[in-house]
């Protein structure tokens, strides 16, 4: 998909969400139900923020990314959080790569009929002020975790890689990148 065509998707499905929440507005104002039309607004607010936030880390192509996340992979969501104003425009090629990479590597291990959930978070570095953690985080149900592990075992950008398993078959699978 060349550079228009992607812009004019992205386009089509904020304007579709957009519609949605008009709509939604719109049938709780006509019931008199003004609270939940104030909630609507403050949580439309709170997401506006937090894309503005995402841009100002200077990510063009890993914010688009993640922004398209949840259109793009059908049996995964994903939620984002920016704990930093570092900007990291010079490492934008390599995160997004290894999101891409992750994300082909991570869906050899799923099952295209559950649901997977994640976040991604921009952190400073406790250790080093001057640099971001980017954590990466799924849950769900994968399958053979141990070769999951081995897989991820073999990007060199990651600098952690967690798979912890619970009793009930579902597994939290995190790896974190740096920039610094």
């Amino acid at each position: 998909m060349n550079k228009e065509e992607e812009m004019i998707d992205l386009l089509r499905h904020y304007r579709h969400d957009w519609l949605n929440d008009v709509q939604l507005l719109l049938g709780y104002a006509s019931m008199g139900k003004m609270e939940k039309v104030e909630a609507k607004l403050k949580e439309k607010m709170v997401e506006a923020n937090k894309e503005r936030m995402l841009e100002s880390l200077a990510i063009v192509k890993t914010a688009l990314w993640i922004i398209q996340f949840n259109w793009k992979y059908d049996n995964f969501r994903m939620d984002y959080q920016i704990e930093t104003n570092h900007n990291l425009s010079k490492y934008d090629d390599i995160l997004h790569q290894n999101l891409v990479l992750f994300m082909d590597t991570l869906e050899r291990f799923t099952d295209k009929m559950e649901l997977y959930t994640g976040v991604i978070k921009f952190i400073k570095d406790a250790n080093n002020e001057d640099a971001t953690l980017v954590v990466l985080s799924f849950s769900g149900e994968f399958l053979d975790v141990d070769l999951l592990e081995r897989k991820l075992a073999e990007i060199k950008e990651f600098s952690n890689i967690q798979l912890v398993s619970s009793q009930d078959k579902l597994s939290i699978c995190t790896v974190t990148l740096m920039c610094s």
